[in-house]
């Protein structure tokens, strides 16, 4: 007896997915190759799931993917903890937590877009030959002042003083009702965010600078930079995945060495291509001028990657 997987070989016909459907009529219709359809097949699934996410109600913050039983089991009532209440405080009893089938479709759910697909998804389109050798200066923008001003902003205390500063100037002049707060908080980002666009082209003026010195094409030095970027993005967008999974109750005691090797990595990677990459001169303070303006990007990284993954880490950042 012929099996059907048999048979269809037998036929000539091969067995098809709806996503290796999807990448072909991508690969044909489109005329893009077979990794270029695979990315565009997954960022139109991440749409997809962004958009199923914006219609499930939010999970419980005490619910679990994998497992049941999270949450405090008591709890004190706020009235016994308001100042001057002379009330002996009581514990109050609460039952654990028992995700439901809602919640534990939008945990899935949420783990595969913003764990998984995002990161992946991000650095593919980076690390692609051509967007990082054809558009380097856009690259280096990106990942040297945008993407560490995204990552940043829900963390440095800088923010926070930014955020501070410009309500004690906006309120003093401008009072304003409390549901228009918001707005401040809108503008702090905004200025924020533009901050990181001004650094970006910083290190791109230094990239150049340092180009001209050494009598090298700006491209092949801004491309130097690109793998202690990429990594630098990677270990940001990868910060939900392990959130998630301390979340679920998985050891994270490596996570530090790991991030510490990949920083190491990448800075290493980038030395020796932007070694290979500028030429030596012979005036040697030209030399030396063009390889401190090109390696203050690389401690620019590195500070950030201290900062954000052995700095400000604690109970709500992983």
């Amino acid at each position: 007896m012929i099996k059907r997987t048999d048979a269809l070989v037998l036929t000539g016909v091969t067995a098809t997915t709806p996503w290796s459907t999807v990448r072909r009529w991508l690969a044909t219709r489109l005329r893009l190759s077979s990794a270029e359809a695979a990315f565009v097949s997954g960022a139109i699934l991440l749409a997809a799931l962004l958009i199923l996410l914006a219609f499930l109600p939010a999970p419980h913050d005490d619910a679990r993917l994998f497992s049941d039983g999270w949450g405090a089991e008591s709890f004190v009532e706020g009235e016994a903890c308001s100042p001057g209440d002379v009330a002996v405080p009581q514990l109050m009893p609460r039952p654990p937590v028992k995700a439901t089938a809602v919640d534990r479709t939008s945990l899935a759910l949420r783990y595969l877009t913003w764990g998984l697909l995002l990161p992946l998804l991000a650095a593919t389109a980076l690390s692609s030959r051509r967007v990082w050798v054809c558009r380097p200066d856009l690259v280096i923008v990106l990942l040297y002042g945008l993407v560490p001003a995204y990552l940043q902003w829900s963390a440095n205390p800088a923010f926070v003083a930014l955020r501070q500063t410009l309500a004690d100037v906006w309120l003093q002049r401008w009072p304003m009702a409390e549901s228009q707060i918001v707005w401040l908080d809108m503008i702090s980002v905004a200025l924020w965010h533009g901050g990181g666009l001004a650094l970006g082209f910083a290190v791109w003026s230094l990239v150049a600078a340092a180009a001209a010195l050494s009598a090298t094409d700006r491209l092949c030095v801004a491309r130097s930079l690109v793998p202690l970027g990429i990594v630098i993005l990677t270990l940001g967008l990868t910060e939900a995945s392990a959130s998630y999974l301390r979340g679920e109750g998985v050891v994270l005691d490596v996570l530090p060495v790991l991030r510490a090797t990949a920083l190491a990595a990448g800075a290493v990677w980038s030395a020796v291509a932007g070694a290979r990459a500028m030429r030596p001169l012979p005036v040697r303070v030209r030399s030396v001028a063009a390889v401190v303006l090109w390696a203050l990007p690389i401690g620019l990284a590195l500070g950030h990657g201290w900062w954000m993954y052995f700095e400000w880490t604690g109970r709500y950042r992983v």
